[in-house]
């Protein structure tokens, strides 16, 4: 696939025996093979959460046994307020308990909240991955900008790939090492330069996507544990990471400047994996090139319409109350359903334009491919779902929240320090379970309820969760995309593997760990706003 839109080509140049022995050593440490070996013992998620119901079940029967109980601030249904309460274990193989898991199995996989948003928005994604249009922006951008900033608005675009990861990491990975070379630089250098912008980057971006939506249902769904009615838009991070876009992209071209290029020396195409001559970026065809434009000015014509039904005061995006477009409006509620047409329609048209739909039965064969890639959302929602509400069933997750926000009640920790820690343990997660949505899953329902007890509001504990969770989404062996990309590198280098995978990458996980976390913690210190109505403390 990735042969579609990449050509590549060679200028001599030696790489030095001291760069080379650095990453021969790199290579072969300890800590690299310690991760590769953990990483690849690592069960999928769905048998993960399979696990752990069966966990959940055992702890709730030992807890009801043991009088396991725990006393904190809850919300009260009937007085509509937040009162002392004590909670206690829910048996799940007493007889209600049985009655209550297999009388509900079915629906408590349908009121999974991340899989119908998954559904609704993936119908726009993946019809603007599928219809090739992604793909085109990407190539417009790389073509297009100015050659003194190139470097770094291409990180920004890379930064920005999660919109279609897929894409972004087979388009722009390869072209990312053309550049680098025809620059005269090392291509490997330019190549893990953009993955680390795509993967690690991964929670920044300068629009709203699956991603946003997905981890604020989640959210959403642990801050019910205590607030029932408590509700976490896609946009509650979305001032922070729109910063944290040009932050990253700045990062990359850094690191990659002074850490990495002096770190491979120079580039030896003697190195190379196969002869590679008469090399060049694809052009983009004129048909594709109107296709586009017209694309984009679909897009521009439903932005602009949706602005203008939007201005007036009684406006039906508004909130009827307080004819607020933020907090209860229905463009917050409705957020999901719109972005997808914003994607869905612009495609259809690049679609037709460029001659990738001929009619109808394509659009609808599109459709279903998109949608075959969510097989595996739908196997972890059976077991996922089972997890979620179950636990919340047992009344685990509210005596975990309450006996944990005692416990750091009474170390008086700074709230910054407590994010800092969250931070992090997740980074440290993250190198052995790579999925960031899994781990937000098992994460969410202890982590959210406790910071709450706090007062720390869920809309922050997720940005600190999906700060820590991007850190070291490059550095990890788990990458679905490992294969393909020690591909790519052995063409330059064919001795590559993944220890120098790890190797190339790590500075950019520690770099954004110390960085960007660290301008995050004085983000929340100063308690900037973090995203349209989003709150910071309860």
């Amino acid at each position: 696939m990735w042969k579609r839109y990449i050509i590549f080509e060679y200028r001599p140049r030696p790489m030095s025996n001291n760069a080379e022995a650095r990453g021969e050593r790199l290579r072969n440490g300890r800590f690299l093979r310690t991760v590769e070996r953990v990483g690849n013992r690592m069960v999928q998620p769905m048998t993960l959460f399979g696990i752990l119901c069966m966990i959940v079940v055992v702890l709730s029967v030992i807890g009801s046994v043991f009088g396991w109980s725990a006393t904190g601030e809850m919300y009260d249904n009937a007085s509509g307020t937040v009162q002392m309460t004590t909670v206690e274990v829910y048996n799940l193989l007493s007889r209600d308990g049985i009655t209550y898991m297999f009388s509900n199995f079915v629906s408590n996989v349908i009121s999974y909240s991340p899989l119908g948003v998954m559904l609704v928005m993936f119908l726009g994604i993946g019809m603007a991955d599928g219809s090739g249009l992604i793909a085109i922006a990407l190539r417009k951008v790389v073509k297009h900008a100015p050659r003194k900033i190139l470097i770094p608005i291409l990180m920004l675009v890379g930064v920005c790939g999660n919109l279609a990861s897929s894409s972004a990491t087979l388009v722009l990975v390869p072209i990312a090492g053309i550049i680098y070379y025809s620059y005269g630089k090392h291509p490997i250098a330019g190549m893990m330069g953009m993955l680390a912008a795509i993967t690690s980057g991964f929670s920044a971006n300068l629009i709203i996507t699956d991603m946003d939506a997905v981890m604020a249902s989640i959210t959403q769904e642990a801050a019910r544990i205590l607030i029932p009615d408590y509700t976490v838009t896609p946009m509650a991070n979305y001032f922070f990471l729109v910063f944290s876009a040009f932050l990253l992209a700045i990062l990359v071209t850094i690191i990659t400047e002074k850490v990495i290029e002096p770190m491979l020396g120079p580039y030896d195409p003697a190195q190379a994996g196969e002869d590679l001559s008469d090399v060049k970026l694809e052009e983009i065809t004129e048909r594709e090139s109107k296709a586009f434009t017209r694309a984009m000015v679909t897009l521009l014509v439903l932005v602009v319409l949706l602005v203008a039904l939007c201005i007036p005061q009684d406006s039906i995006f508004r909130n009827p109350d307080t004819g607020s477009l933020v907090n209860g409006s229905l463009l917050m509620n409705a957020l999901i359903p719109l972005l997808s047409i914003l994607f869905f329609i612009p495609s259809l048209v690049y679609g037709f334009q460029a001659g990738i739909f001929k009619s109808e039965k394509d659009v609808v064969g599109q459709i279903y491919k998109s949608f075959g890639s969510l097989a595996s959302v739908f196997a972890v929602a059976i077991t996922a779902g089972q997890f979620m509400k179950w636990f919340s069933k047992t009344n685990l997750d509210k005596i975990l929240a309450f006996k944990g926000a005692s416990f750091l009640g009474k170390l008086n920790l700074n709230y910054v320090v407590l994010l800092a820690i969250f931070m992090l343990l997740t980074a440290l997660l993250n190198i052995f379970m790579n999925s960031g949505t899994a781990k937000w899953y098992v994460f969410a329902p202890v982590f959210v309820p406790m910071l709450m007890q706090l007062n720390i509001a869920p809309e922050l504990a997720q940005l600190a969760y999906r700060i820590g969770d991007s850190c070291t989404n490059g550095v990890t062996p788990l990458n679905s995309f490992l294969p393909v990309i020690i591909l790519f590198m052995q063409k330059y280098k064919k001795d590559s593997g993944i220890g120098t995978y790890v190797a190339t990458l790590l500075p950019y996980s520690v770099g954004f760990l110390v960085v960007w976390g660290a301008i995050a913690l004085l983000w929340f210190g100063l308690k900037l706003p973090i995203g349209p109505g989003a709150n910071l403390f309860l």
